[in-house]
């Protein structure tokens, strides 16, 4: 509900309301609680949602999970204005709306980050890779749920927008974009922009190019390590210093934390790490609305951030809510904007106009819909994901084995 400059009445209503940044805050810890004690109760229903394997990794998908939750703590106070509603009651300023838009930053820079570690520890500890079976499995990892998020868009658009006005062919030909990962621009069909519900797949781009360059990263570091690194950096500096907005560079802290993600360290050490983390993010957080969400500053406060906490390991990020929460996390990114989008558009249209909700009743009902998205990420990813995750034969060995946990790679 980011509107700037609102000088207005609305017949004998009061002017707008801006949102204070405390009420913001209190807004965003309140739909951060929804989400997590929701997936707690999932979590305790659905046992393999919180696999017991990994047990030394675990918090990287609690941290996966926590960078989900933040991100939709972006999206969701900025819904009414998604649905192209005035806001008649209160509205986020230019500088309150940059609270939940450096959320979103951040918890897209933290995907990076762990992607960036995983992807590069397996290239510095395998002494060869399948690169067919390494691209098989990310096909079968991402594409199924992203083509049923996207006809799932395609039902919302034309709900939304009808009746269809626009000619079938010039339809169809748009259609590809919808499917495409962003590396088609995304179409308006029937004067309906689906960035609305699928701008979150910018980064999904972004992380199949980095798939892409791995076999060059694997060919490089077999040669020399050092080299490999010094080219890193020197990459992570250029991409930095060309483009403010760089989101490659995020890649950069989470290869470079995989060279101490497998080493032990003493407890004086993680304690000390631990610190530093909680320093990194209040540092990430202190000057909000006065730092851009890109950039050498961020890129640096994120980077000590991952670092820290590839030593300290944190158990926080080991309890259930986030693990289960990290075991559904991509279907939770893809779904929250349109099932957001759904659940406010339907109120507008068949209940009342949303603009005029009270914030009270704005944060229950988009606390509800937080609930309601982790409901419907954990069935995607119990009958979509994780369907396609596993070979039917590995399916079939583990249950034979008495693994049911489906861990998500």
């Amino acid at each position: 509900m980011f509107i700037d400059n609102v000088e207005c009445k609305v017949g004998a209503m009061e002017p707008l309301r801006i949102l204070p940044a405390a009420e913001t805050w209190m807004l965003l810890a309140f739909l951060f609680s929804c989400v997590l004690l929701t997936m707690l109760f999932l979590s305790r229903l659905i046992p393999s949602l919180v696999p017991e394997s990994h047990a030394q990794t675990r918090w990287i998908d609690g941290l996966r999970g926590f960078a989900a939750a933040i991100v939709a703590l972006n999206h969701a106070p900025m819904v009414i204005t998604n649905l192209v509603v005035m806001p008649k009651v209160f509205y986020l300023d230019s500088v309150n709306s940059k609270i939940p838009m450096l959320f979103g930053a951040t918890g897209v820079q933290l995907f990076f980050c762990i992607t960036g570690l995983l992807f590069t520890s397996k290239i510095i500890t395998k002494k060869t890779i399948d690169w067919t079976d390494f691209y098989a499995k990310r096909v079968r990892r991402v594409v199924p749920v992203y083509f049923v998020a996207a006809t799932f868009s395609i039902i919302i658009a034309a709900w939304f927008s009808w009746p269809i006005t626009q000619k079938p062919v010039e339809i169809i030909k748009a259609l590809p974009g919808v499917y495409a990962f962003k590396f088609l621009p995304m179409p308006i069909i029937n004067e309906f922009d689906f960035k609305r519900l699928l701008g979150v797949s910018w980064t999904l781009a972004i992380e199949w190019r980095f798939y892409f360059a791995l076999p060059i990263i694997y060919i490089a570091a077999k040669k020399s390590i050092n080299a490999t690194l010094a080219a890193i950096i020197i990459f992570a500096i250029v991409d930095l210093w060309l483009s403010e907005l760089s989101s490659w560079a995020f890649f950069i802290p989470g290869a470079l934390s995989s060279f101490v993600m497998s080493k032990h360290f003493s407890k004086q050490v993680r304690t000390i790490a631990s610190f530093v983390a909680v320093a990194a993010l209040i540092i990430i957080f202190y000057r909000v609305g006065d730092k851009p969400d890109y950039g050498l500053e961020q890129w640096i406060s994120v980077s000590i951030l991952f670092t820290a906490l590839t030593i300290s390991r944190p158990r926080l990020l080991s309890a259930r809510m986030f693990v289960a929460m990290g075991t559904v996390s991509y279907s939770f990114y893809l779904l929250h904007c349109m099932v957001l989008f759904l659940v406010f558009g339907a109120a507008h249209r068949y209940w009342t106009d949303v603009g005029l909700l009270s914030i009270t009743n704005f944060s229950l009902l988009a606390g509800i819909t937080m609930c309601l998205v982790s409901f419907i990420s954990t069935a995607s990813y119990i009958f979509i994901e994780r369907r396609f995750m596993h070979k039917s034969s590995d399916v079939h060995a583990k249950i034979v084995q008495g693994d049911t946990s489906l861990v998500q790679p």
